[in-house]
């Protein structure tokens, strides 16, 4: 995890209070509840936290520093929707809320009853593979000072998510001052969470400094422009940190979740045909994108060959432009279709194919590739271009990206050290949401260039 710390210091006079409070949305205060209105002045910590384990929360007077963790992909690596497996458009669909009937990826708890090896097993292993460590001890020292609020707090529903929530972070032995789900009717994650932020610090009036650690860079932005309203009309003395996350991206299982997308359509459309649906979309149905045949690289293979190649072009993948490029790494393609069953029965014959790496090139300053040749093969290995070319990344917003570009580098730099990959014979296949009974346009064209998924 990459932790870049961004210290930003409040200057300037004290405004009207009321100029804070007037510029938010229709969110509930401390003495409103969904059921009712309560008038005790209960602290906030106890009103906002969900886990019900904070009896006593720690006393306004003692407090100096606040500690804001989000859950998803700063401290926990929840699994996001797979761009390998479904095209971009789908992936916007699957995280906007408002598109399909069971709310999106985020709204749904099947995604954690499916995580890793199943619910079961990786609450065995107290979800092992899933923290961000860095995150998890800065946690975990927050807690244990005694002048430090530290809580942790997300936009995901408290009806949907509290039960799964709190039996991960138990399951590792994790502590906290709070742990905020979404409650009460906000528009926005960030409304909800600068609600949060308000309600504590008008009641932890002592605290003088803020540290917020989120992967997300809206949420930052948003943080960011509450606390600058906050401390020009409330605290101008506050000082406040706000911590980019750099996450490590989890997927489900590929063919579990398409399997999981298909269920949740089929939920969708059952609401849509009961005239239940609140959702932009009406029925709707998985279809198969683009199919290729091709050798896919092993993991561990992936992952040595991206190490080699930024450690040996270090100039070329400085810090900043490796966070600019999507990394691929996913396979040497041997046919835009299915191969003959005479040629599919050939490869299956020997389906692992070890290759050395050559050759790097870069086109246009944006698109990375490698050449390769089998190693140890007797018989000749087809492949879709001759030299065949594995691609490494391409940078976000950049051109789409053919193979028909790459082959078109011209220079290529040679590479003497014996590093090779392993990979083995598969069907890449990528899926997209579409209108059902839509008329589905199955022409060929200049595919981009793009990872997808083994069947």
């Amino acid at each position: 995890m990459t932790v870049k710390h961004e210290r930003k210091e409040a200057n300037g006079g004290v405004t009207k209070k009321q100029k804070l409070k007037g510029s938010k949305s229709k969110n509930i205060s401390i003495h409103e509840r969904d059921e009712g209105i309560n008038s005790s002045g209960e602290n906030p910590i106890t009103f906002w936290d969900c886990s019900k384990n904070i009896d006593v929360p720690k006393q306004p007077d003692q407090i100096k520093k606040l500690h804001v963790y989000d859950f998803d992909n700063t401290l926990f690596y929840s699994p996001c929707p797979n761009p390998n497996l479904f095209n971009d458009q789908t992936i916007g669909m699957l995280a906007n809320s408002d598109m399909l009937s069971y709310g999106g990826w985020w709204s749904e708890p099947l995604i954690f009853k499916n995580m890793g090896a199943g619910w079961d097993v990786e609450s065995q292993r107290q979800w092992e593979s899933f923290w961000n460590q860095d995150v998890e001890n800065l946690l975990k020292l927050s807690y244990e000072d005694d002048e430090t609020l530290a809580i942790i707090m997300t936009g995901r529903k408290n009806k949907k998510f509290i039960e799964f929530i709190s039996e991960i972070l138990e399951s590792r032995g994790i502590k906290y001052d709070g742990l905020m789900l979404k409650k009460g009717n906000f528009n926005t994650t960030i409304d909800y969470k600068t609600q949060v932020l308000t309600d504590i610090l008008d009641h932890y009036n002592k605290i003088e400094q803020v540290s917020i650690y989120d992967d997300r860079p809206s949420q930052l932005n948003g943080f960011q422009k509450f606390l600058n309203e906050y401390t020009e009309a409330v605290r101008p003395e506050l000082i406040y940190n706000l911590i980019p996350v750099s996450p490590e991206v989890k997927y489900l299982e590929p063919k579990k979740e398409r399997a999981l997308i298909e269920e949740l359509l089929e939920q969708h459309n059952s609401l849509v045909d009961q005239g239940k649906s609140t959702a932009k979309l009406g029925r709707m149905t998985l279809k198969r994108s683009f199919f290729f045949s091709a050798y896919i690289v092993e993991v561990d293979s992936k992952a040595e060959l991206l190490s080699y190649l930024i450690d040996k072009f270090n100039h070329i993948f400085t810090p900043e432009v490796q966070d600019s490029i999507d990394f691929q790494l996913d396979f040497i393609p041997i046919s835009r279709n299915r191969v003959s069953a005479a040629l599919e029965l050939k490869i299956n014959e020997d389906p692992e194919v070890e290759w050395k790496i050559t050759s790097f090139g870069v086109s246009n300053d944006d698109a990375f590739a490698v050449r390769v040749e089998p190693v140890g093969v007797e018989l000749p290995v087809k492949t879709l271009y001759d030299p065949p070319f594995l691609t490494i990344g391409t940078k976000r917003n950049s051109p789409t990206l053919t193979w028909e570009r790459l082959e078109k580098i011209v220079d290529w730099v040679d590479l003497k050290d014996n590093v090779t990959i392993k990979t083995r014979f598969g069907q890449v296949v990528k899926f997209r949401i579409v209108k059902e009974n839509a008329n589905y346009n199955k022409t060929r064209y200049k595919r981009p260039l793009s990872s997808g998924t083994t069947e």
